[in-house]
């Protein structure tokens, strides 16, 4: 990870582990980052979901739009337990990644 990514901040603690703020030293672009502790609660909920996130952003060209992974962050919340406070969190992040695209274009 520290190969493609430069940390600059910490966003946040979780449930599964810490948000961070990086920049893609190939892009120079700024973006999340969610750290997993290993072991901790169910490792292969949250994986699974953090993949599917990445991968809805990847397959839409970064362009997920909010309403469509808060309901799937609502879908999961049980199974992957992610707290109000991550959720909130991870909805600041879409939205400034949103606005940072829709004042690129």
């Amino acid at each position: 990870m520290e190969e493609r990514y430069e940390p600059l901040k910490d966003l946040g603690v979780g449930n599964f582990g810490v948000a961070r703020l990086v920049r893609d030293k190939k892009t120079k672009e700024l973006v999340a980052v969610k750290y997993i502790e290993r072991g901790k609660k169910d490792d292969d909920h949250a994986c699974k979901f953090f993949k599917w996130l990445d991968t809805s952003i990847c397959c839409t060209h970064g362009a997920a739009t909010t309403p469509i992974v808060i309901a799937k962050f609502k879908q999961l919340k049980h199974a992957v337990e992610v707290s109000n406070e991550e959720l909130n969190q991870a909805h600041a992040l879409i939205d400034a990644t949103l606005e940072r695209e829709r004042v690129a274009k």
